[in-house]
């Protein structure tokens, strides 16, 4: 589909479950996650979801495609595996953030320490 498509589509989506009559139960509504807005952090807002995850419509966090996770719960490490160059750019922020005493996400406290492991084979 092309994009004016897909905005076509959606409008008429809208408008057919915005205009039901009178009396006859609408049909449920999906939460939408939205940022919430502040112009003190790195990109103005804090994200619905780390950059090395995306979520789903009732706002439940999965990894990003292109990602894959291995964990070592013994030794309480997660290995996010295919991080992209902007989500690694903006962990570096979030940590000189942190590090400076700027307002930042809070990712350390939600999900532990971060480091970025560049280049290299992890193996087959």
């Amino acid at each position: 589909m092309h994009l004016p498509t897909l905005l076509a589509t959606a409008l008429t989506l809208v408008l057919t479950t915005t205009a039901t009559p009178t009396g006859s139960t609408p049909p449920p509504l999906h939460k939408r996650c939205s940022p919430r807005y502040d112009p003190d952090l790195a990109l103005g807002y804090y994200p619905p979801a780390p950059c090395w995850q995306t979520f789903d419509t009732a706002c439940q966090p999965h990894l990003a495609p292109g990602t894959e996770m291995t964990l070592d719960a013994p030794h309480g490490l997660a290995v996010v595996y295919g991080l992209s160059e902007n989500c690694a750019a903006q962990i570096a922020e979030e940590k000189a953030r942190e590090a400076d005493g700027r307002k930042n996400y809070g990712w350390k406290e939600e999900h532990g320490l971060l480091t970025v492991v560049e280049g290299g084979d992890f193996g087959d």
